[in-house]
């Protein structure tokens, strides 16, 4: 169950991000961009069977959390390397 959810929330970003990517190449911006996301969104709710919505809105918030706390992590380390960085220059000036 999880591998087809998941798949399309892969082809929802994927084709979300291309999106975006246009409407900033033609000088739009973002809160224009999202408000149409959210018809779309609507849209294609209305067409899918019900609680369709609510298991791709639980799988992506999983995810965000998941994201999120993979970015905490590696800006915690990115931080560690850059103090170690620090402390090597600051000894080699020594």
């Amino acid at each position: 169950m999880l591998e087809a959810a998941n798949a399309t929330i892969d082809q929802i970003i994927a084709r979300t991000t291309l999106k975006l990517h246009e409407h900033r190449s033609d000088g739009g911006d973002d809160g224009e961009f999202v408000e149409q996301m959210m018809k779309e969104f609507h849209a294609q709710a209305l067409q899918s069977p019900h609680g369709a919505g609510a298991k791709h809105m639980a799988l992506s918030v999983y995810r965000m959390v998941s994201q999120q706390a993979l970015i905490r992590e590696l800006s915690e380390k990115v931080g560690m390397r850059d103090a170690a960085l620090e402390m090597m220059f600051s000894l080699e000036k020594l």
